[in-house]
């Protein structure tokens, strides 16, 4: 199927191309032109797709010289590569791409790698028999180097390393500040990266870095100059994620708002003057969906946040609203008598914030907190709530997990670098993680005792308890692809896997019987053992749906163990057009200054 530009005539939009030529230089006083791609009604460009998690990542790329634009569409349930030649503005598929995402094109503009489950692949981008080039799970961003190698961040940042390009094990960069590094780009030269930068080693989240590729050291971005992690004022940070370098001389990322960019000094590390929003309506989830040519053309696909939501009941597949506001959630967790909500608010300005729903009045009230909060969970009397913070004071790396009785102010510190993520009937203990990527842990609430090591494998987080405390549910990616996994609470570590093909967030209950878990858009429930035995049941599909996947936990369940609380996302999961703006760079310099 032929669909040409939908927006001007055809020679207008070759007289825009024109204008900036084949790998030809952005010109700063040229006009830029906005222009539209309708993409065939049969292979709409995709936004969540397959993608690791069931986050949306991006599903847009093109050549060096913006003449081949290469996009993830969803044709017939199945997520498959696709490229318009902007020449003669024909679409086509490449064969051997089902299950694609997040694809990368050679310097050559020969080739385009793309992830495919825990795998990175390529293929010729004119088609031709796909290479399989080596095991990356969960893929968090990559890019082609000049040296033909690729560039690729696995198990969500944890991992930074070099595939080659014709195929070979993943060569590892050294991390010696821990942390996570996604999204990574190249910068000129070639020794250094730019990268998104979180770990709860620090105190700050998603700030914007820099790394070395031999070495790995990671510096951050401040309007002071380069800072190392964890030693930096969090306030001071750049914040934002998927960062780029534009030709033009600046550093482009993502933001609540759109895409933001500064003056950035490629050699120094430095930024100059201030940011700029460069363009608000780029549709954005666990990446924004847009492409740059060195030519200076962008690609962009509409729709805003993706992270957008409003909680839903969800009982069978039927959908109730709870009739709060839609914006940015993180966490959530039902009180125990299910009459309120506390969950993570993210505003469009400002750090995230703690927030209650009273449910049954219909009344709000934002929980005042000391530092930046990021995980949380009701204690079983229902009166208090157990949060992470994050403190903004020296030691920039503290975190503390607190207990808050709602109508008073007091705070009890129960531990340092703790995630809680389930507490026991009994409140003796609890379970969760001293910060991601340091295995799961069973915390005890009275004595001296010291933690308990669940499950050393770095990956394994999110432990739950169930309801009559005989078992713990956590996730973990040992396998390499996270799974749900099992152990009695009095035989730690002889575990078993209970989810198939892929699980996380386990969630028991409230009534027994029953354990449910998400993988991508998509719900299981598995029966739980009667007392006596140990075997728990095969998963079944109960729902699915462009439900908004956020941190630690995005769903819960009613204490009559009958509905599921999710929340709703953008109902946008595919778009038919794309935009286009020739020149942009000479637009951003506008914008931004040099």
């Amino acid at each position: 199927q032929w669909v040409g530009w939908a927006v001007g005539l055809v020679g207008i939009a070759v007289a825009a191309w024109s204008l900036v030529g084949s790998r030809g230089a952005t010109v700063p006083d040229a006009e830029s032109k906005h222009l539209n791609i309708v993409l065939p009604d049969s292979a709409p460009l995709t936004f969540t797709g397959e993608g690791t998690l069931g986050l949306g990542r991006p599903s847009i790329a093109v050549t060096p010289d913006g003449g081949t634009l290469v996009y993830a569409a969803l044709v017939n349930g199945i997520d498959q590569l696709y490229r318009r030649d902007m020449t003669d503005f024909t679409t086509s598929p490449i064969a051997g791409t089902d299950g694609a995402f997040y694809p990368v094109v050679s310097p050559d503009g020969e080739w385009v790698a793309f992830f495919v489950g825990p795998e990175l692949r390529k293929v010729p981008i004119d088609g031709g028999a796909v290479v399989r080039l080596a095991s990356t799970p969960e893929s968090s961003g990559a890019d082609w180097s000049q040296d033909e190698r690729i560039l690729v961040a696995v198990r969500e940042g944890g991992t930074l390393g070099w595939v080659p390009s014709s195929g070979g094990i993943i060569q590892e960069i050294p991390n010696p500040q821990g942390g996570f590094r996604q999204h990574p780009n190249i910068l000129p030269g070639g020794s250094h990266a730019l990268v998104q930068v979180w770990g709860q080693d620090f105190a700050f989240w998603n700030a914007i870095g820099v790394t070395n590729l031999e070495n790995g050291r990671t510096l951050v971005l401040t309007a002071a100059g380069p800072a190392v992690p964890d030693s930096v004022d969090p306030s001071a940070t750049i914040s934002g994620k998927q960062p780029r370098y534009l030709a033009s001389g600046h550093l482009v990322y993502q933001t609540v708002s759109g895409l933001v960019a500064l003056a950035f000094d490629p050699e120094k590390f430095t930024i100059e003057g201030s940011a700029a929003e460069v363009l608000s309506d780029v549709r954005r989830d666990a990446g924004a969906h847009y492409a740059v040519g060195v030519d200076g053309t962008l690609f962009y696909a509409e729709g805003g946040d993706g992270q957008h939501g409003a909680f839903v009941w969800s009982a069978g597949g039927v959908i109730d609203s709870l009739g709060l506001e839609a914006q940015d959630y993180g966490v959530f967790d039902l009180s125990p008598d299910g009459r309120r909500l506390a969950t993570i608010v993210f505003p469009t300005a400002g750090a995230a914030e703690l927030w209650v729903y009273d449910l049954v009045r219909g009344t709000q009230s934002k929980v005042r907190t000391h530092g930046i909060p990021s995980n949380l969970r009701w204690w079983l009397d229902g009166r208090r709530i157990v949060f992470t913070e994050m403190s903004p004071e020296p030691p920039y790396t503290r975190v503390s997990v607190r207990q808050l009785v709602e109508s008073g102010g007091e705070r009890d510190t129960l531990g340092v670098a703790w995630d809680i993520t389930g507490i026991a009937a009994d409140s003796s203990r609890a379970v969760g993680t001293q910060g991601f990527g340091s295995g799961a842990w069973v915390f005890p609430l009275s004595g001296d005792s010291e933690p308990v090591s669940l499950d050393s494998f770095p990956t394994a987080w999110g432990p739950a308890l169930s309801p009559d405390g005989r078992w713990i549910a956590y996730t973990s990616n040992e396998s390499g692809k996270y799974e749900v996994y099992v152990t009695a609470n009095d035989r730690l570590g002889e575990r078993q896997q209970v989810s198939l093909a892929g699980g996380e967030e386990p969630v028991w209950s409230p009534v027994g019987g029953e354990l449910i878990y998400r993988w991508g858009q998509e719900w299981f429930s598995i029966s739980v053992p009667q007392d006596g035995s140990s075997s728990f049941g095969r998963p079944r599909a109960i729902f699915r749906g462009p439900f908004v996947n956020v941190s630690y936990r995005s769903h819960d369940i009613s204490p009559d163990g009958r509905r599921q609380l999710l929340i709703l996302g953008p109902l946008e999961q595919t778009t038919g057009h794309l935009n286009v703006i020739t020149n942009w760079l000479a637009e951003v310099t506008r914008k931004v200054g040099r």
